[in-house]
């Protein structure tokens, strides 16, 4: 099985908000003009139990570290599952989507707040569990999991039959 995690190195160090909004009962309710999402309502139950399943792994870890919980937001849940949607549908894996923007740019454009953000993204594993031991075994994402200033995270998952990698996973982390 096909299994590649990419780093993401960008992170935000100004305070950022930005716009936001639209329609909740549209699952994709803030999107680009090209109705690209950038944050996105869960699209089952099953990928919010496994997106609630990596976020614990992540907590529990960073526990055991010494580094503590992380608080799960929805709001950096909607941002980060909308690139992995967004990764699904351009079969692509990175940081930066085809419209130019990174994950700070695109919190920003959801509406977050925030003193830094930054995410690590995996894609073609259906598994949670593979995919949080394949990012602790790269140092550089093994440090931006146990980033001690991390206040809150969320996570995103997609699956899309068809697409190159078939599964995308982004876990956002954010400081206020």
């Amino acid at each position: 099985m096909r299994t590649r995690i990419a780093l993401m190195g960008i992170l935000a160090l100004a305070g950022c908000g930005g716009g936001g909004g639209g329609d909740i009962h549209d699952p994709w309710y803030v999107q680009y003009s090209n109705g690209h999402p950038i944050a996105a309502e869960p699209d089952s139950d099953y990928a919010v139990a496994v997106e609630d399943d990596l976020l614990a792994m992540i907590n529990n870890h960073r526990i055991v570290a010494g580094r503590g919980a992380l608080i799960e937001s929805g709001s950096v849940s909607d941002v980060a599952r909308a690139h992995s949607v967004h990764m699904a549908i351009h079969d692509f894996e990175g940081p930066v989507n085809p419209e130019g923007d990174g994950p700070a740019t695109r919190a920003s454009m959801a509406g977050l707040s925030f003193y830094r953000y930054d995410e690590v993204l995996a894609a073609g594993s259906p598994s949670a569990v593979e995919v949080f031991d394949d990012w602790l075994s790269v140092p550089s994402m093994h440090d931006r999991i146990d980033d001690p200033f991390w206040t809150h995270m969320g996570g995103g998952y997609h699956e899309h039959p068809g697409s190159y990698f078939t599964y995308y996973w982004t876990v956002d982390f954010l400081e206020q």
